[in-house]
């Protein structure tokens, strides 16, 4: 109370509870067998079902205010040493900069971002290559949300993870609407790495049935994939380097969409007047371009549960990387935002980390003593 932030049905709660959840589920390898971290996780996925953090989008004030990706972020899921405060580094370990990082996602009826930050809707009807480079490929699948729109959305996500000589065989990962592994196709759910404890390339389920994230250790990527009512939404963050090294000129991340298969921002079918399709996602805390893809896809389509698929957008792009949020987004929440223009960076509130972690303490020490 002190902190100013209350448990139960609000943003800055479920912000800090989806955070909660990820520095735990990092620990997953070390922790297994110890039935408190499992208590613990079983008690945080309660908190966010009980107190509906679905509703919400992570609160951006907070997560910009410190780098998710630190200089020291190479590592997989942890081993004995690690959790003992020892990281043995060994030939998986990406060596190369950890930044600037580069950021491209798919989401709604669609929407991309690619990995240069331009924004554009996109038709893309059926299977189009959203990634391709030496190490990683991902692909998606798009079926139309209505027999007479033009837009689509995604329905099937495949992840194909290459061969490294040192570092494991290639791995495949296949979602669909109808399913949310959270394993690759041969059923594992690690591989690769100079031992079990040290995979360099895991599937993990942040939240179940719902949300996976899949780390390619010796390219510092992540995969992240959700399934958001009928539709999945995708995204993937690798260092600029790693991104750029390759001939993927197919790629929507890098091409974006062609001109054929661009919509324009303006809905071509009303379903949803624009009033109540604003209303609707301002609830969800959007802002810039995230809001105007909310706005477009309630008014082409009436279904609401696409703010969820712009939320998760948003909150990827500032979990993954906070620092080019920061320093393009403009806070818009008047549509149609001038989401072209970049806007001067915010600046990092020292007072912010504090309180985060102030109140992360805060629920660990709760769920220890409810653990006893």
């Amino acid at each position: 109370a002190d902190l100013g932030i209350s448990d139960g049905h609000n943003l800055e709660f479920c912000t800090l509870l989806r955070q909660y959840h990820r520095c735990t589920a990092s620990l997953q390898n070390a922790c297994r067998g110890n039935i408190n971290y499992h208590s613990s996780q079983k008690m945080i996925n309660s908190l966010l079902a009980r107190h509906r953090c679905e509703d919400f989008a992570e609160d951006s004030s907070l997560i910009g205010s410190f780098d998710m990706h630190s200089d020291t972020d190479v590592g997989g899921p942890m081993s004995g040493n690690e959790a003992d405060g020892r990281i043995d580094m060994d030939e998986c370990d990406y060596a190369g900069s950890l930044k600037p990082r580069a950021h491209c996602g798919l989401f709604g009826d669609p929407h991309l971002r690619t990995f240069q930050g331009e924004f554009v809707t996109c038709r893309v009807l059926g299977a189009w290559p959203l990634l391709d480079t030496h190490h990683l490929a991902v692909q998606v699948t798009n079926q139309r949300v209505g027999e007479d729109l033009q837009a689509t959305a995604t329905t099937k996500v495949t992840v194909i993870i290459r061969s490294h000589q040192q570092c494991g065989t290639g791995m495949t990962y296949e979602a669909s609407t109808d399913q949310l592994p959270k394993a690759f196709v041969d059923g594992t759910s690690a591989g690769g790495g100079p031992t079990p404890s040290r995979p360099s390339v895991w599937v993990q389920e942040v939240v179940p049935g719902e949300h996976i994230e899949i780390k390619i250790r010796y390219i510092n990527a992540t995969v992240s994939v959700r399934k958001i009512d009928k539709y999945l939404a995708v995204s993937a963050t690798l260092p600029q380097s790693v991104a750029a090294a390759g001939n993927d000129e197919l790629g929507l991340c890098v091409t974006g969409c062609p001109p054929s298969e661009t919509l324009e921002n303006s809905p071509i079918a009303i379903a949803m007047p624009q009033g109540k399709a604003l209303q609707l996602c301002s609830h969800y805390n959007l802002t810039d371009y995230f809001l105007d893809s909310c706005v477009f896809d309630l008014m082409t389509t009436g279904d609401s549960y696409f703010r969820k698929a712009a939320a998760a957008a948003q909150s990827e792009l500032w979990t993954q990387d906070p620092l080019t949020a920061a320093s393009t987004l403009k806070n818009c929440t008047k549509w149609p935002c001038q989401w072209q223009s970049s806007g001067a960076p915010h600046q990092n509130h020292r007072a912010g980390v504090l309180m985060m972690f102030a109140v992360i303490w805060t629920i660990v020490i709760n769920i220890v003593v409810l653990n006893g």
